[in-house]
């Protein structure tokens, strides 16, 4: 593999991290988004690592020689479709709260600061449910969020099965087949 693609998919593979870090985040509040937080941090080193082990790999062609690597490479490969499915249903969540955002915008519906400016003026009650009811662009939707964690979690579910379970579920079948012109060395 060369160096400029790998890299190339290790940048890509860091925004879509960023991306899921931030939308995944939203779930946690106080005490478990620190928990969260390391435990997204160490699961990410691990599939860096595996990044590297993968590319070292690809490069020297051990990929079919030793069972030890293709694990590595499993996991690279469905951390990088998990992630990429996972960011296109966030983004095109945002890109809906953008164009609701614009359209808000466009009717001069007041942001936050100025809202607080003129409910401070008019010694009117602040609360974050007001905050929110009048921000500009709409936050994002739970709903909407586990919708796109249930679908990226498909192909590491795919992966957890068939590197633990998968493997061993296989069968042997004998079948008797015979030709005309089969010499009798293969016989049996």
């Amino acid at each position: 593999m060369n160096n400029n693609i790998f890299f190339v998919l290790l940048s890509l593979y860091f925004l879509f991290d960023l991306y899921t870090y931030f939308g995944l985040k939203s779930f946690f509040k106080n005490n478990l988004s620190y928990i969260f937080t390391v435990v997204y941090i160490l699961l990410s080193i691990w599939i860096y690592y595996s990044f590297f082990i993968m590319h070292d790999i690809v490069k020297f062609g051990d990929y079919h020689r030793d069972a030890f690597y293709q694990p590595y490479m499993g996991i690279a490969l469905t951390a990088l479709i998990s992630k990429l499915i996972f960011s296109i249903g966030l983004l095109l969540q945002d890109i809906g709260r953008l164009i609701i955002g614009a359209f808000n915008f466009l009717n001069h519906k007041q942001p936050p600061h100025q809202y607080l400016e003129e409910a401070t003026k008019n010694h009117l009650e602040i609360t974050d449910r007001a905050i929110r009811k009048e921000s500009i662009i709409p936050s994002r939707r739970k709903f909407l969020t586990l919708l796109a964690t249930g679908i990226a979690s498909i192909p590491l579910s795919a992966l957890w099965y068939g590197q633990t379970k998968g493997k061993y579920h296989y069968i042997v079948k004998k079948v008797s087949l015979s030709f005309k012109d089969l010499p009798t060395s293969f016989d049996g």
